[in-house]
């Protein structure tokens, strides 16, 4: 599954890859504001 989504779906997966990135970096910064 994982060679069939980097291959036919390289870009996307590029793409979930920084927006997963994203909201960790969102998560921590919430879970200091806390």
């Amino acid at each position: 599954m994982y060679l069939l989504t980097t291959g036919l779906l390289g870009n996307v997966h590029i793409h979930d890859y920084a927006v997963l990135i994203g909201l960790r970096m969102f998560s921590n910064s919430f879970l200091q504001s806390l």
